[in-house]
């Protein structure tokens, strides 16, 4: 069924995107890693799985209820997971500090 059709997407996209990497990697004289992709899928997937189970947890059994609860914890646990494992995203902590201080500034000329 919906199920079986979506998770087929999934993987033969996953198998595609590693694919064409590896070829641009041999091609360019890059290295290839995939280790970082399964780490942060299945990362992803289970701080996703927390958060919309939490709620429940608590006896919040609204869709409204679990959505509210659940998108902010969702993205501050994301927001966490890559600072403390900056390599899950392909980056460094300097890169995402350089990153921040940018997006602060706009923020604050934004502002005034």
């Amino acid at each position: 069924g919906a199920l079986g059709m979506s998770i087929k997407m999934v993987v033969l996209q996953f198998i595609n995107v590693n694919v064409l990497i590896w070829y641009f990697a041999k091609k360019n004289g890059w290295k290839f890693e995939w280790f970082y992709q399964v780490v942060s899928a299945f990362s992803f997937i289970f701080l996703g799985t927390l958060c919309y189970e939490m709620p429940a947890m608590f006896g919040f059994t609204g869709v409204i209820a679990r959505a509210v609860i659940s998108i902010p914890t969702y993205a501050a646990m994301c927001l966490v997971l890559v600072y403390v494992q900056p390599w899950i995203v392909g980056s460094t902590n300097m890169e995402i500090a350089s990153s921040l201080a940018v997006l602060k500034k706009k923020i604050q000329t934004k502002l005034k």
